[in-house]
């Protein structure tokens, strides 16, 4: 099996970062204003659009510390880079979830250094009572489909020895 190059690695990151701006764009430049309750329905009550701004991290947390988390963010950043870069042999599959968390770290840092707090789009909900998941976007997304692959890499590892 041939393992991820750098080059790959970086198309990940340069993809993901690509998709989040792109997407924000799209919903900055489609919406009137942030924090409103106008939305667009995509499935009836379990998925919808809507325009958040974010001051904190996952759920909101650390919000009112914009320095903190971006410094956080920027050295969760730096250390993917730093890791990848290390990768020998058999473990350059990593290469792949890296990927998708730089990018996804990335593309919200954008927003941190732009407007001081990212900009969330994806609502999904359970039914009609709501049941609500915080909302998030293609970062997010990314950050969580490549935590998850580490995860399942590290019991894959673990097996192996």
């Amino acid at each position: 099996m041939k393992f991820p190059s750098l080059r790959l690695f970086l198309l990940i990151v340069a993809s993901i970062i690509a998709a989040d701006q792109f997407t924000k764009w799209l919903i900055v430049r489609h919406f009137i204003e942030p924090n409103t309750h106008e939305s667009i329905v995509w499935i009836p009550n379990y998925l919808q659009i809507i325009y958040r701004l974010n001051e904190g991290i996952a759920f909101s947390f650390f919000r009112g510390h914009p320095w903190i988390i971006t410094a956080f963010s920027s050295t969760v950043a730096l250390g993917v880079c730093i890791w990848s870069h290390r990768l020998k042999g058999g473990e350059l599959i990593l290469r792949w979830p890296l990927g998708l968390i730089l990018g996804g770290a990335i593309g919200n840092l954008i927003d941190r250094y732009r407007i001081g707090q990212v900009i969330d789009f994806i609502d999904a909900h359970w039914g009609d009572e709501g049941y609500p998941f915080p909302t998030f976007n293609v970062a997010d997304s990314a950050i969580c489909i490549g935590m998850g692959l580490l995860i399942l890499l590290s019991f894959r590892a673990s097996e192996q020895k």
